[in-house]
């Protein structure tokens, strides 16, 4: 009984190099970075320790592009069962996210809550229903710390959805880029649905850097004017492009709030002087503005691009 009370405890096991070494989150992410992802998943496989380390760095950046297509082609319920459990159980670690369409949106449950970057595209022939727009903007709701988010998920007709998606982005204080493109011409009654819905993410989202409204196969001629904004307080955006959506002046309009304005893409509206004057009136509010792009033809697909020579119009050579 003596020798039991007084029995010296073992000595702690000493951490080998190969375990002690990752216990530095900087050097993982150091490493992971350096990586492929399959290098990853290897490293996953060493030991639980290893595993502890890089299965969050695995799951760090999805595409669910791949799992989906997996997901299609299985023929069992279980098998589909098991592919959306695997990402559920790990949904908590993912920070940047890809969705090729709504309908990824059901293979995520409600464990995903860490995001910073969404990215969501259907195709042209993809159906939106509102069902998967309320499955988007609760994702968007449960992620606040989203910093980056970019939709291309709306068709002729579907505008109106801007309005519930634009209720949900709102809530996001740390959003710092944003990009919204519309496949489908715009006509004047969609506009200022989508002019409201612009004003009010940026009188919303004080943090915006880069803010990007396209609607493709709008033609120049067609390009509508939307109803002014009654707020004129200044925004930190550096990159703005609204192409398809506003006309020329009110796009002017708009810059004139970005101080810090540094890229900005215009509606075509001349090459001469109804252009030239609208950058113009633009450089007094924006010193630092160093590229402008004209659009020349949004009716296809790859619209071509003048960079105007800001140095010229600055010198008034």
């Amino acid at each position: 009984m003596f020798l039991n009370q007084h029995r010296s405890e073992p000595p702690p096991v000493k951490p080998s190099m190969s375990t002690a070494i990752f216990n530095i989150p900087e050097l993982v992410d150091q490493i992971s970075d350096e990586i492929t992802l399959q290098d990853r998943v290897h490293c996953c496989r060493v030991n639980k320790h290893w595993f502890s380390k890089f299965s969050p760095r695995v799951w760090k950046n999805v595409d669910l592009s791949r799992a989906l297509r997996e997901y299609d082609t299985q023929q069992t319920s279980q098998d589909r069962m098991g592919i959306s459990a695997s990402i559920q159980n790990h949904a908590h670690f993912i920070r940047s996210l890809t969705l090729p369409g709504l309908q990824g949106l059901m293979l995520l449950g409600s464990h995903c809550a860490r995001l910073t970057a969404l990215t969501v595209e259907t195709g042209h022939d993809t159906d939106v229903d509102s069902a998967g727009i309320n499955q988007l903007c609760a994702l968007i709701r449960q992620n606040p710390r989203l910093r980056t988010l970019k939709l291309r998920i709306l068709q002729h007709d579907q505008v109106d959805c801007l309005q519930a998606l634009s209720l949900a982005i709102c809530e996001l204080d740390q959003l710092k880029e944003v990009s919204i493109r519309y496949s489908g011409p715009v006509v004047q009654n969609e506009c200022n649905v989508a002019a409201a819905t612009l004003h009010k993410i940026l009188s919303a989202c004080r943090n915006l850097i880069k803010v990007t409204f396209l609607a493709e196969g709008t033609k120049p001629e067609n390009w509508p004017i939307p109803p002014s904004s009654h707020d004129n307080s200044q925004t930190k955006i550096q990159r703005l492009e609204l192409l398809g959506w506003m006309d020329l002046e009110s796009t002017i309009a708009l810059a004139k709030r970005c101080p810090q304005l540094r890229w900005i893409g215009l509606p075509f509206g001349g090459m001469d002087k109804e252009g030239n004057a609208g950058i113009i009136s633009i450089l007094p509010a924006c010193p630092e503005l160093e590229v402008c792009n004209y659009e020349r033809c949004h009716c296809c697909g790859h619209p071509e691009r003048n960079s105007a020579n800001l140095c010229s119009l600055k010198l008034g050579c």
